[in-house]
C-alpha cells in the first residue's frame, strides 16, 4: 500500500486524494498505519510544515521518496525483463 502512496505523491496531494487513491475510508487507521511511517521515514513531507492540521495541507515526496520511487520502478522493469526470458 505504501508503494501506491509513493507512486501517487509525486505531486502534492491532499489527505482525501491519498485515501481515495488507496481505497481507505477510516482516516485514523490510514494515518497511523500508512501515512505516519512515510512521514517519519522521510519519504513524504508536509507542504505546510508549520500548520500540520491545516485544511490546505498536502503531502509530497521528498528527495528520498523520489529516489525510492525510481529504484522501485527500475526493479519492476528488471523483474519483468527476467520473466520474459
Amino acid at each position: 500500500m505504501q508503494w501506491r502512496l509513493i507512486g501517487f505523491a509525486d505531486v502534492p496531494r491532499s489527505m482525501a486524494e491519498l485515501m481515495t487513491h488507496t481505497g481507505f475510508n477510516h482516516r485514523p487507521h490510514f494515518v497511523t498505519t500508512h501515512l505516519e511511517p512515510l512521514l517519519a521515514g522521510g519519504v513524504l513531507r508536509l507542504t505546510l510544515p508549520d500548520k500540520p492540521r491545516s485544511p490546505k495541507q498536502q503531502y509530497v515526496l521528498t528527495d528520498i521518496g523520489v529516489k525510492l520511487k525510481t529504484m522501485h520502478g527500475q526493479a519492476g522493469v528488471a523483474t519483468e525483463q527476467e520473466a520474459e526470458q
